[in-house]
């Protein structure tokens, strides 16, 4: 799941988007495109442009300024009550292709912009003060044999699929209802006034569109996190995978408590998929179930939970699944895109994934069928003392690489840059007869805990990148 509660402490509010100048005909070409939200289907972040360099970077002026507040919206003056009730957080990654750049504004637009000149294309808007997946848009290159030109395709904030003409911004009347899916059907379980949108941008392979879904922290009950896959060209559902398993389906026995999987909110993809295009995989991470910091009303590991999900892109078929938390209480969601990279070791050439989440721990797995390339092992985990609970004894633990963060905490740990911090410190740390830790994944529990990492977590949305070069 998704928090805003959380998001609103590492987000920053955008009044405007600023490109620095260097020459930008590079930009033009298909080697300076940046088509999808990680760059690639594999999530690499990794550009192969070179211009910009270290010994150059320093000279960089600023081209141009666009203005993300719409003419006629006057912003209130910075330091006032309005201004901070009207902020806006954006946390886009602009995709960009042949030139063009797309991404969605704060301000219910989705627009495109000249690279070169920062001069608007062209603008949609949203209608009914909805807003557009936060963190960007994707791009559908069209289809020259059935004459379809390439389209922009994104999420909204009230469960809908939206498809755009890329060249005018006008929504495809042959996409769903005239440019628009109503993807709130199916999955609402009959809370009709539930919370339920697309935070981030969606994933395309070929001609199917794969949507995750933000959906509410509490309470347990809710509208469903599924996974599922659209026709890119009519919008039509083609395939809808159970985040939560019902009786029958693999998994199912991971959720002891008898009907426990029924109406089950979260356990949904609320960041981003990697696709495999050599096997057509899609890798899927999923995020914790409702509700966050409590497991008394659902006993057992609690598949898909904080799992990292391997299905078939244009079927929804399951290849294979690995879970990275069992029975989170933790709020550990994997959110972060998986990286697909390749593994040299005893001589061989390893396709490979690498799993990072708010736990700081990496999973290195071979990603034809999960198998940990540098072994994991089950480790003990302390208990909880929260009545009801169910805590699971143990948690997977990779042997390679160490923790990307603490994920613990000592007495001797406290700051002392001065007499008054300390104190300070020592203060808090006795709180209410005295916080504990009891090392990694240390329970919240009857008494005060510190824990490391928190909800935030090591690693949140923003993850790694893969440079192939190295």
């Amino acid at each position: 799941m998704q928090s805003h509660r959380h998001l609103r402490r590492i987000m920053f509010y955008l009044c405007s988007a600023l490109v620095l100048s260097f020459p930008l005909h590079c930009l033009a070409q298909s080697r300076g495109d940046w088509p999808m939200y990680s760059h690639d289907d594999q999530s690499s972040r990794f550009s192969p442009l070179t211009q910009i360099n270290a010994s150059n970077v320093s000279r960089l002026e600023r081209a141009w300024t666009f203005h993300m507040i719409p003419p006629g919206e006057k912003p209130a003056p910075a330091n006032s009550l309005l201004a901070r009730l009207r902020r806006r957080r954006s946390e886009t990654t602009p995709i960009m292709v042949d030139g063009i750049l797309y991404l969605p504004t704060p301000y219910s637009r989705v627009i495109s912009l000249n690279a070169q000149t920062g001069k608007e294309v062209w603008e949609y808007k949203l209608a009914n003060g909805a807003n557009a997946s936060t963190r960007g848009v994707a791009y559908w290159p069209g289809d020259r044999k059935r004459k379809l030109g390439p389209r922009i395709v994104f999420g909204t904030s009230v469960g809908q699929l939206i498809a755009l003409d890329a060249h005018t911004g006008k929504p495809v009347a042959s996409f769903g209802e005239q440019g628009i899916v109503d993807i709130k059907k199916g999955v609402m379980n009959g809370f009709s006034d539930a919370r339920f949108g697309m935070t981030s941008p969606p994933e395309i392979y070929k001609d199917v569109i794969l949507t995750g879904a933000q959906v509410q922290e509490s309470p347990s009950l809710g509208p469903s996190g599924d996974t599922r896959g659209w026709d890119a060209i009519t919008g039509k559902l083609l395939w809808q995978f159970h985040s939560a398993p019902r009786p029958g389906e693999q998994g199912i026995e991971t959720w002891e408590t008898p009907g426990s999987w029924k109406d089950r909110s979260g356990i949904n993809v609320w960041g981003f998929m990697s696709v495999d295009r050599s096997t057509g995989d899609v890798f899927l991470p999923y995020g914790n179930a409702t509700v966050d910091a409590y497991g008394g009303d659902r006993a057992g590991a609690n598949l898909y939970a904080d799992t990292l999900l391997v299905l078939d892109a244009e079927t929804g078929k399951q290849k294979w699944h690995f879970q990275a938390v069992h029975h989170d209480t933790w709020d550990y969601d994997l959110e972060s895109a998986p990286l697909l990279v390749t593994v040299h070791r005893d001589g061989k050439a390893i396709p490979a994934v690498v799993l990072t989440s708010k736990t700081g721990l990496i999973f290195i797995l071979d990603r034809r069928d999960g198998t940990p390339i540098y072994g994991v092992e089950e480790r003990p985990v302390p208990s909880s003392d929260v009545p009801g609970e169910h805590a699971f004894k143990t948690e997977p633990w990779p042997l390679k690489p160490p923790p990307l963060a603490r994920m613990s905490f000592q007495k001797s740990d406290l700051a002392t840059v001065t007499p008054e911090l300390e104190k300070y410190c020592q203060t808090l740390l006795n709180y209410n007869g005295g916080m504990h830790n009891d090392g990694p994944f240390t329970r919240y529990g009857m008494k005060p805990s510190l824990v490391f990492p928190g909800t935030l977590g090591a690693t949140n949305w923003h993850g790694g990148s893969y440079d192939p070069q190295l």
